[in-house]
């Protein structure tokens, strides 16, 4: 997120018109965490596996860009709706 965005606030229109347009969300993540530390012992991959709190949706439009610029990074995305 660019800082000149960051500085507004949550709250800011332009900071949510942000958050939509490049994450698909109109909050940011929350309690974003590392699960799995990356196997330093592989040779050519590494696994990470993060878990995050999203309020509206899976930050797809996030995905999508990484995905472009990396190609070869493989995503497995699995929703957790807890109890609901």
């Amino acid at each position: 997120m660019p800082a000149a965005i960051l500085q507004r606030g949550p709250d800011d229109p332009a900071s949510r018109a942000w958050l939509r347009a490049h994450w698909g969300t109109t909050q940011a993540l929350r309690r974003v965490r590392l699960c799995v530390a990356p196997d330093r012992r592989a040779h050519r991959s590494v696994r990470l596996q993060y878990e995050f709190w999203s309020a509206d949706w899976t930050p797809w439009p996030a995905l999508a860009t990484l995905r472009r610029h990396w190609p070869s990074l493989v995503f497995d995305i699995r929703p957790d709706y807890g109890d609901a």
